[in-house]
């Protein structure tokens, strides 16, 4: 008991009086549990992958973050087992998971597991570790192993160590971390040398082993931490007594300006190669018990402790509240001294003094008049003027006079002080303002000039002075407007544009010309020499458009101002030269405390930091610490969907004309502050153009007709870097097949077949209809034809016979006989021709030759006759109806 009482009492006491240590401030940490989805708290292992995720392993399991969402795995999922001690990747992109039973390897959502059946030395895996050529080096609990042509194999000289740590140097040289000490190898595994607590190690316990970039090899144990050369030489320990906070180092880190950090137990240690710095993550012991780092692409220092996963941006932001004395958070106008010591105004606190190590709180018990302090003014001379709701208070050598409306000052409450070059000080306060000019006499008080302003506003609040290049004096109020002090009268100003700002609540004068003024529109610019103005807005990137402070820093290369949002970090040489809007906007996630600011909430100290005045605390920005982001996210295509159906789709694949509804999911993976990620696609073949940008990571197009299409994507980062190298997958959408060549052309032919078949049917019909009439005609012919016949062929047979009769008279026998010869010719051609309805044309002209001889006989020669034959005509072929000339042809004789 007694031993361990004095072990405490000399650790604690090395510990506060060791003069190469430093506290900490309230430094910014991001913290992730398992309500954003962290599924354990305790974490051993951190890694980010070549896309940018990070990887976590723990008691619990796997997990991957990609700056919105953790994914989980675990042994449902076939890792070998749920406690995760080390992972890393290879060149392939297959992630490596050490477990406490057995070794993980991780591609494509699938796991493959060794044990010391595959020929691992021991089950339980310490760590994973990739060299400098890619090779994947294992460390267990009774020896080394190494990946090679996809088989375990061993380091016969690391057969039996307990392998805690691994690490290549410079020169190809394998380090391991055991419990019994450091063991050193060649690139190809032999055993090169040893160093452990008999020849300069504090214990043969060693945890983890890095090199810096000046080569250094660093060396954390159980007992300190060891910092050495490549050959061993030049060893130096650090330890409770020289420095470091808690000699138990569990993971080393060293970042891009050569800082080591270290975990420890008990928290987080800073080395800049001179003096230790201790960082408390939070008040939660477990939270401070780290137990391994992890140093992303983007800077960022990851932590993972006994309870959750912590993100640390850096020192370029530092916050101070209750825990460091400021116990009234709500800050106004913060000032310095002629020693550069700080005086914080509260709105319910009075008014605090920092002199770089304790704040000092002055309030009523100290003799100011009320607990409401909006400004502050060192006049250089040991004394501070203080604005206050109750009038104003000078304070000298720790004591307060007060000055009211009892006491002959006509302001009722002071909300700023402004000293001009004329040594005036003007004091802004409720519906009026003044000047004060030293008496000149011992008493060091002061006459006051007053004045109303120009307004038919019965209420107002002057909040704000400036001075331009000619001396004069600008004011600013709340919801009164700006107006104009020429050293003869006041005049009102009324600001160019339309949007007529009434408030400016802060402003500032560069170069003599130059004129901004926070408004509640925006960061109001005037030129004075020409008149030229602009607003400064959430369009150009400022994080909010009510804008209640500003200041221009002593170098007049930056504008910072302060909105209900946070703050705004603008590159002001930029803007004076080409009149662009470059800025960097800081929030709560950038690691603000209170986002909210106040009026003259911006103070720049003799070492160009900024401090920062919030209703929620006091924050200090470092521009020497802070770390801008430059590097790119890493876009990720993470899902796409056909109809809301997870899927799998390669470039260039062709897709059925009903898969036409296609989602795209996707992640720009920026750790440092995922939520100011944006991103803009575009379908070619059906965009026109980019889309805006937006913060949404998916994008679903419905009904897209048949076609070829290009979807492309690309991200920012969360200071508006774009990533050029942006994601682009191709796909076609096929045509329906009713759609198609073959299709359409079938379908063209099945009509105009069906559309013969109906013509070849009206035809026939038609033909049909047409035959029928004809064959009606024709019947009506033959019988108009057999009625002529009957009416022709008696009265031809009579003449005939009276012919014949007559020749038989004239005792002309030769010719009777002739005559009834050619008639019995003509009767029997009738006869045969009687049942026919027509007969060839020769035919015909044969029938009618007989019966023209016959008449001319009967005539006795008084007519002659000629048949004549169109040459077209085939006498042969061509049908005529029989006996259709015969009765003209006698007609013709008769009456000729």
């Amino acid at each position: 008991m007694r031993k361990s009482f004095f072990y405490n009492f000399f650790f604690f006491l090395a510990v506060f009086l060791s003069p190469l240590k430093t506290w900490s401030q309230s430094y910014s940490f991001t913290t992730y549990g398992v309500e954003d989805g962290l599924p354990y708290i305790q974490i051993y292992a951190l890694f980010q992958d070549s896309k940018g995720y990070m990887w976590s392993g723990g008691y619990g399991g796997l997990s991957s973050f990609d700056g919105q969402d953790f994914v989980v795995y675990n042994p449902k999922d076939g890792l070998s087992n749920h406690w995760v001690t080390s992972i890393t990747e290879d060149k392939s992109g297959k992630l490596w998971i050490g477990t406490i039973d057995g070794l993980s390897v991780l591609k494509d959502k699938k796991f493959t597991n060794y044990f010391v059946s595959s020929n691992l030395c021991g089950n339980y895996v310490n760590i994973v570790f990739k060299d400098r050529n890619g090779k994947i080096w294992i460390g267990t609990e009774k020896g080394i192993n190494f990946s090679e042509n996809d088989s375990i194999k061993k380091v016969a000289a690391s057969l039996g160590f307990n392998v805690k740590s691994l690490s290549m140097d410079t020169d190809g040289n394998l380090w391991a971390g055991t419990t019994k000490g450091v063991l050193k190898f060649s690139s190809d595994g032999k055993l090169i040398a040893t160093l452990n607590s008999s020849n300069g190690l504090p214990t043969d316990n060693v945890t983890v082993i890095r090199q810096d970039a000046q080569g250094k090899i660093l060396v954390g144990t159980t007992n300190g931490l060891v910092i050495m050369n490549n050959d061993f030489s030049g060893i130096k320990i650090f330890s409770v007594t020289t420095g470091l906070f808690d000699p138990s180092v569990t993971s080393i880190l060293v970042d891009f300006k050569n800082n080591v950090w270290i975990g420890t137990p008990t928290g987080l240690v800073k080395f800049n190669g001179n003096k230790f710095s201790y960082l408390q993550l939070n008040d939660e012991i477990n939270s401070n018990k780290i137990s391994t780092l992890q140093l992303d692409y983007e800077q960022n220092i990851w932590i993972g402790t006994f309870n959750g996963l912590f993100k640390f941006r850096g020192e370029g932001l530092v916050n101070y509240g209750p825990a460091d004395g400021l116990k009234h958070p709500f800050i106004y106008e913060i000032s310095g001294d002629k020693d550069w010591n700080k005086w914080v105004c509260t709105e319910s606190g009075g008014v605090y003094f920092y002199d770089g190590i304790n704040f000092k709180n002055y309030g009523l018990r100290e003799g100011l008049p009320g607990v409401k302090v909006t400004t502050a003014l060192d006049l250089k001379d040991g004394r501070t003027l203080f604005g206050t709701d109750a009038g104003y208070s000078v304070l000298t050598k720790n004591r307060f006079e007060n000055y009211s409306v009892e006491t002959g000052f006509n302001l009722t409450a002071v909300n700023t002080f402004f000293k001009d070059s004329k040594g005036r000080i003007w004091a802004g306060g409720k519906n009026g303002l003044a000047y004060f000019t030293e008496k000149g006499d011992k008493t060091k008080k002061f006459d006051y000039t007053y004045f109303t302003l120009p307004t038919d506003i019965e209420e107002y609040d002057v909040w704000s002075f400036t001075e331009d290049g000619n001396g004069n004096i600008w004011i600013g109020t709340y919801l009164a407007g700006l107006y104009e002090y020429d050293g003869k009268e006041i005049k009102k100003f009324i600001p160019a544009g339309d949007k007529k700002s009434t408030s400016f609540l802060e402003m500032a004068v560069v170069n003599g010309k130059h004129f901004f003024g926070a408004t509640l529109e925006g960061v109001y610019y005037m030129n004075l020499e020409t008149g030229k103005a602009k607003y400064i807005t959430e369009e150009d990137g400022m994080n909010s458009d009510l804008t209640y402070s500003l200041m221009v820093t002593r170098d007049k290369k930056t504008l910072w101002s302060g909105t209900n949002q946070g703050v705004n970090k603008i590159n002001l040489e930029e803007f004076l030269t080409t009149g662009k809007v470059d800025l960097v906007a800081f929030g709560k996630t950038e690691g603000l405390r209170g986002v909210e600011c106040n009026s003259h909430g911006f103070f720049e100290d003799r070492n160009g930091e900024v401090w920062i005045g919030t209703v929620n605390g006091l924050s200090k920005f470092n521009p020497e610490e802070y770390i801008p982001n430059v590097v790119k996210s890493k876009l990720n295509l993470t899902n796409l969907k056909l109809f809301y159906n997870d899927t799998i789709l390669a470039d260039n694949s062709e897709l059925p004309y009903y898969l036409n509804n296609i989602s795209f999911k996707y992640i720009g993976i920026c750790l440092t502050n995922p939520a100011k990620v944006k991103y803009v696609c575009k379908l070619e073949g059906f965009d026109q153009s980019w889309s805006p940008e937006t913060s949404d990571n998916f994008k679903t197009y419905s009904n897209l007709p048949p076609g070829k299409y290009t979807f492309k994507v690309k991200s920012c980062n969360s200071e508006g870097i774009w990533n050029e190298n942006l994601i682009a997958i191709t796909f076609t959408i096929l045509s329906p097949w009713y759609t198609s060549w073959w299709f359409t052309l079938a379908v063209v032919a099945f009509f105009i077949a069906v559309i013969m078949v109906i013509f070849r049917i009206r035809l026939n019909q038609e033909k049909k209809r047409q035959k029928a009439e004809l064959q009606t005609q024709i019947e009506i012919s033959k019988n108009e034809l057999k009625a002529l016949r009957a009416q022709i062929n008696p009265h031809f047979i009579f003449n005939s016979l009276n012919s014949i009769q007559h020749f038989i008279i004239e005792r002309d026998n030769t010719e009777a006989a002739r005559y009834l010869n050619k008639f019995a010719k003509l009767f029997r051609m009738i006869l045969n021709n009687s049942e026919k309805s027509t007969v060839s044309i020769r035919e015909e002209v044969d029938m009618l030759a007989i019966y023209l001889e016959l008449e001319t006989m009967r005539f006795q020669n008084k007519f002659d006759y000629e048949f004549i034959i169109d040459e077209k005509i085939d006498p042969d072929y061509e049908e005529m109806p029989t006996m259709l000339l015969q009765p003209y042809i006698e007609n013709a004789i008769l009456h000729g």
